[in-house]
């Protein structure tokens, strides 16, 4: 279920994303559930911005993929 977000001065898709969702890696899916704001690099104040529910499905990694020194 999404939530609702309102915008403080000088807050970004990438701070957002680390604040309501837990990972600034989830910005792009911030950007795609608002796209009427993608144009904005720094947000004003007082912009509702719908918070998406967050992938927390852990990734997996294939190890060929790795540098010798990770796997």
């Amino acid at each position: 279920m999404s939530k609702n977000y309102v915008t403080v001065q000088g807050d970004t898709f990438d701070k957002i994303a680390y604040a309501q969702m837990g990972s600034e890696f989830q910005m792009s899916k911030l950007i795609e559930a608002n796209p009427a704001y993608s144009h904005y690099a720094i947000f004003p104040s007082g912009i509702t911005l719908v918070i998406p529910d967050s992938d927390t499905t852990p990734q997996t990694i294939n190890p060929e993929l790795l540098p010798p020194w990770k796997r």
